[in-house]
Order: C-alpha cells, then structure tokens, then sequence
C-alpha cells in the first residue's frame, strides 16, 4: 500500500531535521573542543606572561644596579607580545 503523500513528505522532512542535528551536535562538539583549546593556551599564556613580569621586575632592579636598558627594553617587547597573544586567544574564546 503507497504511503499517503502528506505522511511520505512528513517522513522525509524529519530524516532530513534527524541528519541535521546530528550534524549541529557533532559541529558542537568540535566548537566545544576548539574552545576548550583556547582555553588551555590562554592559561599557558597567562602563566608564562607571569613569568615574564616577575623576570622584568627582576631586571628592572637589576637595572638600577647595572644601568642595562637592552635587556629591560627586549622583556618588555617580549611581554607586549604575550600580552598581544592573550588577547588574540580571549577574543577567540568570546566568539
């Protein structure tokens, strides 16, 4: 016995929502796990910006002593950069 058309477009038209939420939740997942990456290397990041601060502190003390403005100058471009690269990564996490 032939499906009545009404029910056969029904049919069609639910696989084809069933295809499509599988296909959203797997884009989900992936979208989770991306984020969840950027996440880590934020913190990475954040702790090797840390680092970096208490490395300049120390040299700006060191500094004072030796009068070396290189060294400062090149920790503080260092330190931009990471905090340039953090910003990058929370703009991605806020997408």
């Amino acid at each position: 016995m032939a499906k009545h058309p009404v029910v056969a477009s029904l049919t069609e038209k639910v696989g084809r929502l069933i295809e499509q939420n599988i296909r959203l939740e797997r884009e989900c997942a992936d979208l989770i796990e991306q984020r969840d990456k950027v996440k880590k290397e934020n913190r990475r990041l954040q702790e090797e910006m840390q680092q970096m601060e208490h490395r300049l502190s120390l040299l700006e003390m060191g500094n004072g002593m030796s009068g070396n403005d290189k060294e400062v100058k090149r920790a503080r471009q260092q330190i931009n950069r990471l905090v340039r690269e953090i910003d990058r990564c929370i703009a991605l996490m806020n997408k």
